[in-house]
């Protein structure tokens, strides 16, 4: 999902550091975590549906022949941005 609308507040500084550690705990960013802590309430509260998952169908390739092969129908969770 492409993100067009910044957005831009302020925090007290303890707040800023405890996400900055949650953020590094996660291995993301800091505006990655907030999204993702803003998203989960916004689902929580019926402000937002979570994103339904989607099914696939995995081809194999047969290497030299280029033959397909149907593999299993998988489900996914779709990524709303993740």
């Amino acid at each position: 999902m492409v993100k067009t609308h910044p957005l831009g507040f302020r925090v007290d500084p303890e707040i800023k550091e405890g996400l900055e550690k949650a953020a590094r705990a996660d291995r993301r960013s800091v505006s990655n975590l907030i999204e993702g802590i803003l998203r989960g309430w916004l689902e929580e509260r019926g402000f937002m549906q979570p994103p339904q998952p989607v099914d696939i169908q995995v081809k194999f390739v047969t290497a030299g022949s280029g033959e397909t092969t149907d593999g299993p129908r998988v489900r996914v969770p779709s990524k709303s941005d993740k």
